[in-house]
């Protein structure tokens, strides 16, 4: 089976904006709760933490590449040629290794949606 990848820069990316949401909206929670912008970003940390933890959880592995190339010139016979090489260094496994990561990001995402019912007052009791 072919191994599906996710870069790393996109993943810290998702993920930072995730983080960024979440902790905006705890901010602005105290001060005013129920308010529009507050609920489209628990709904966008929820919706980025799901995200990922449905790729992670799908089996791609998040892996960076590096390129390096290096100019080569043979003194005896005077040839210039350029070697090429490409690295890739897997910073979470994909597959059933990853399926651990999956469910943490996965209750980040449970714990807005669960902060955003909590602050929009649906499950209260009404007396």
């Amino acid at each position: 089976m072919v191994m599906q990848y996710l870069e790393t820069g996109l993943f810290l990316l998702i993920l930072g904006f995730a983080v960024f949401f979440t902790l905006f909206a705890f901010k602005n929670g105290e001060k005013a709760k129920n308010t529009p912008i507050n609920t489209a970003f628990r709904l966008l940390a929820m919706a980025l933490f799901l995200g990922l933890a449905g790729i992670v959880g799908a089996g791609y592995a998040v892996k960076t590449t590096s390129d390096s190339s290096q100019t080569i010139k043979n003194i005896a016979t005077g040839d210039t040629w350029v070697e090429n090489d490409t690295n890739h260094t897997i910073v979470i496994p994909g597959g059933t290794n990853s399926y651990w990561f999956a469910w943490v990001l996965g209750a980040f995402g449970f714990m807005n949606l669960i902060f955003l019912v909590r602050e929009m007052g649906i499950m209260k009791d009404k007396d």
